[in-house]
């Protein structure tokens, strides 16, 4: 299957769609994202706007596909590298200037993270620190972020 994200006049993301792959292929029979978009806009219009997206693709790396078994884990076969960063999410937005889907910005503070493509908290997570100092984790760990007080609240 091929995913295709569709984009409004300022590039955010509306819609993600699934494709069949034949419906990419170009006349050699090699996949194509210009093919892909020109059937996308058969179904939804010569008036619209698509980028291709990987659901491989997190944070700037390639993922080997879940098998159910076990979690994702990073795909490092040669050749294998991630696609624009992220898969698309509806509300996010693609960035023509480093070819990446950006994911949204969760809060006004929150900083870009321009190597994974997402945003970041001005303040580190508390509870990753004291995971890591305790190696338990605990619901007394658990924080949620508080954007009037820019910091993380114990919940």
């Amino acid at each position: 299957m091929a995913y295709f994200a569709q984009l409004d006049d300022t590039n955010t993301v509306i819609a993600v769609n699934c494709i069949s792959n034949d419906d990419c292929l170009d006349e050699s029979n090699n996949e194509s994202e210009a093919v892909g978009v020109a059937f996308c806009k058969t179904l939804w219009g010569n008036d619209t706007n698509w980028k291709q997206t990987s659901v491989n693709t997190k944070g700037g790396i390639r993922y080997l596909p879940n098998d159910g078994t076990s979690a994702m884990v990073e795909d490092e076969r040669e050749g294998q590298s991630q696609f624009r960063k992220n898969y698309a999410e509806i509300g996010g937005k693609y960035d023509a200037s480093s070819n990446s889907f950006i994911l949204e910005k969760p809060y006004p503070s929150w900083l870009l993270n321009t190597d994974f493509g997402w945003y970041e908290p001005p303040v580190a997570y508390p509870g990753i620190t004291n995971y890591q100092q305790t190696g338990e984790w605990s619901e007394k760990y658990d924080y949620k972020w508080n954007e009037a007080s820019v910091n993380w609240v114990l919940i």
